[in-house]
């Protein structure tokens, strides 16, 4: 079975009220938001933010498979029990640390947006040619800003584009590093920024 919530007036938010619970697929189309668990009771079989959509997530989510082609604001630390993909032209917008449990694997086209936040993934991470991952410094001591934990594989293309942000911080230090991705198969680092300050 499927549930579409679909919103015509792009200038409101709807809001999902409760609990959206067992094998089936939600499709999110337009603006909205959670006024409860997604899947909390059983998971979902899938979610699908859709393409021109806006999701923010603020609670708990569960689905065999979260799909974001639109863009996905998570902004609470409640966990997402998800197999996730960002799409050609979606985003997943971190605005609180929380834990992808499952793989998450940014398309071409597709970026994550950490935002100063602590992403952790319980599987493996990816990266694809033509994705962007984008962070922020909180400050300018060594590895205080936002990342992803991989506690599996993690596979960075060399096409793929990590964007950091240093505007909020008035000083760096000449060789001080900051671990963007840290994996347990290893960890990348980028050892130098670009001061994107007027």
């Amino acid at each position: 079975s499927t549930l579409a919530l679909a919103n015509s007036n792009t200038a409101g938010t709807v809001a999902i009220d409760g609990s959206v619970a067992g094998m089936g697929t939600l499709n999110i189309t337009g603006s909205h938001n959670t006024a409860g668990a997604i899947g909390g009771t059983a998971r979902l079989g899938a979610v699908n933010v859709n393409a021109g959509s806006s999701f923010m997530l603020d609670q708990f989510l569960a689905a065999d498979d979260l799909s974001i082609s639109g863009s996905l604001y998570k902004m609470s630390i409640d966990a997402v029990n998800a197999e996730t993909v960002v799409n050609d032209g979606g985003m997943l917008d971190v605005t609180a640390s929380y834990t992808n449990n499952g793989d998450l694997d940014v398309a071409d086209g597709g970026t994550l947006s950490l935002n100063g936040s602590t992403l952790t993934v319980s599987d493996n991470f990816d990266l694809a040619s033509g994705s962007t991952l984008m962070t922020s410094l909180n400050s300018g001591t060594m590895d205080d800003a936002g990342q992803v934990v991989v506690q599996d594989d993690v596979t960075v293309s060399a096409d793929a584009a990590v964007e950091v942000a240093a505007a909020h911080v008035p000083f760096v230090a000449h060789g001080t590093s900051y671990t963007v991705i840290d994996a347990a198969s290893g960890t990348l680092s980028v050892p130098g920024i670009t001061d994107d300050r007027d």
